[in-house]
């Protein structure tokens, strides 16, 4: 058997459990106001709003971003047609430095909550999907990397199942003896 074989079926099986559904952006069409993360690049958030304005032109967008960012949020959404909420620290979203954003967000009313992927299932964001998780009991939606906007049902199992494929991949990762070191040890042997 080809080593890590039994590894990548189970990580497939386990993926294959919490694979999020795709969504056509017309199911936006009637959405009023969505808050978005801007946890993807420019370029994907681009793509993003320019795909939702072209099924719904009419849409008011909450975005929270880096504060660097904030007039080309404005330039891209159109600035009557967002409010931009300013993530102050540097580096990725941490919800402990969000409280006043967050407190301030959960009186408000969104017809959904998006995050955006750079990748296509979103491995490296569990940090915004806890501060998405934080803020409704809902699903979520995601846009990826490769253009797909996807309904997260189960924000919260998602959450989990991402844990549970970091801790294997660490796991496998100890466990794996790089095939120099593995003759490095036989060679000792001799």
């Amino acid at each position: 058997m080809v080593p890590g074989t039994e590894f990548r079926g189970f990580l497939e099986a386990v993926n294959d459990s919490f694979k999020l559904d795709d969504i056509d952006f017309a199911a936006l069409s009637d959405f009023r106001n969505l808050l978005v993360i801007r946890s993807g690049s420019l370029r994907i958030f681009t793509k993003f709003i320019r795909s939702v304005q072209a099924v719904n032109p009419y849409i008011y967008f909450t975005v929270i971003s880096h504060a660097r960012d904030r007039v080309e949020i404005e330039e891209i959404c159109g600035r009557t047609n967002c409010k931009v909420m300013e993530y102050a620290e540097p580096g990725n979203y941490d919800i402990k430095f969000m409280l006043d954003i967050v407190s301030e967000l959960k009186n408000q009313i969104f017809d959904s909550y998006i995050l955006l992927f750079n990748n296509r299932s979103g491995i490296d964001y569990a940090n915004t999907i806890e501060i998405m998780i934080e803020l409704t009991d809902g699903p979520l939606l995601a846009f990826n990397g490769y253009h797909e906007l996807l309904l997260m049902n189960k924000p919260r199992f998602y959450l989990k199942s991402l844990a549970l494929i970091r801790a294997v991949a660490e796991w496998n990762w100890e466990q794996t003896t790089p095939f120099d070191e593995s003759i490095t040890h036989m060679s000792r042997g001799l």
